[in-house]
């Protein structure tokens, strides 16, 4: 049983993430992830080695804006 908690967390968690994935893009000169705020259109954080890492972090960056 605790592993389909796990197993639900971890689908949720990733179509949270999922929400973001606009916000996430792979820079063709460095090759590494980026997060951008399309808003005001400016690059929030580069440097990223893996799709997923940038995704949690601008999953953890406009949910924090979003509360203020």
């Amino acid at each position: 049983m605790a592993e389909d908690k796990n197993i639900q967390f971890t689908n949720s968690k990733e179509k949270d993430l999922s929400k973001y994935k606009e916000n996430v893009e792979l820079s063709d000169v460095t090759g590494r992830y980026r997060v951008i705020d399309r808003v005001k259109k400016i690059s929030v954080k580069v440097g990223f080695h893996t799709e997923r890492e940038a995704l949690e972090f601008a999953f953890e960056f406009f949910e924090k804006k979003k509360k203020g």
